[in-house]
C-alpha cells in the first residue's frame, strides 16, 4: 500500500522533514541540522527550513539522537501521530508540533535558468523523486532549457532516494538528446 501510494499516487505519510544524520554519525558534539523539508508537508506548513538546527525531538536532545544513531522519531506509524521539534534558526529557539499526514510529493522543483559569470546559460533542476508524477515536470524543464539555449546543466539529486528506472532513463534521454537514440541505457 505504501509503495503504491508513493510510486503511483505520488503521496507519502510523514512529517516531511529529514535531518543530516549521516554527517554527524558518531559525533554527538556536532549540531543536528534540518537537511530537507518537503514542500507540501506538515513541516513546510509549520515554516521549518533547511538549515534549522534541531535541539530536540519529543524532548530527546539531538546529542542523544546522534549518539544512539536513532532518528526513528521522524518516521510516524500512522496519520495523526505528533512530533514536537525544538529548533534554533540562527537567531532564536522555537518549538513546532507536527502532525503526521499523507501529503503530495513534489518530485521536480526548482527549475531555473541563470547566466554564468562567463555568459553561458546554465539550467538547474531539482529532481527529488523518480515517480510517474515527475514525467511532465521533467519534460517541461528540458523544454524550457532548450527554449532558453541552455549550454550547461545542473541536475540536483541530493535527496533523491531512487525510484523507477523508466524515470531515470527518461531523464538520461533528456540530457543526452538525439545523440543517445537507439543506445542502451542500462542492462
Amino acid at each position: 500500500e505504501e509503495f503504491n501510494s508513493f510510486f503511483e499516487d505520488g503521496e507519502t505519510l510523514g512529517y516531511g522533514v529529514s535531518v543530516a544524520g549521516i554527517e554527524v554519525e558518531d559525533r554527538p558534539d556536532l549540531p543536528l541540522m534540518v537537511r530537507y523539508v518537503a514542500p507540501r508537508s506538515p513541516a513546510a506548513a509549520a515554516g521549518m527550513l533547511r538549515g534549522d538546527q534541531v535541539i530536540s525531538l519529543n524532548g530527546v536532545p539531538a546529542s542523544e539522537l546522534i549518539a544512539d544513531n536513532d532518528f526513528s522519531l521522524l518516521t510516524p506509524l500512522a496519520a495523526g501521530d505528533s512530533l514536537r521539534i525544538e529548533l534554533f534558526d540562527g537567531a532564536s529557539n522555537r518549538t513546532v508540533t507536527l502532525t503526521a499526514a499523507v501529503y503530495g510529493l513534489t518530485p521536480v522543483a526548482g527549475t531555473t535558468v541563470v547566466s554564468t559569470p562567463g555568459g553561458r546559460k546554465l539550467g538547474y533542476v531539482f529532481v527529488n523523486n523518480m515517480i510517474d508524477q515527475a514525467k511532465s515536470p521533467l519534460d517541461d524543464a528540458f523544454e524550457q532549457f532548450r527554449g532558453e539555449g541552455v549550454q550547461d546543466l545542473v541536475i540536483d539529486m541530493r535527496y533523491n532516494g531512487g525510484g523507477l528506472v523508466s524515470l531515470a532513463s527518461r531523464l538520461a534521454s533528456q540530457v543526452a538528446g538525439d545523440r543517445a537514440d537507439g543506445e542502451t541505457f542500462a542492462k
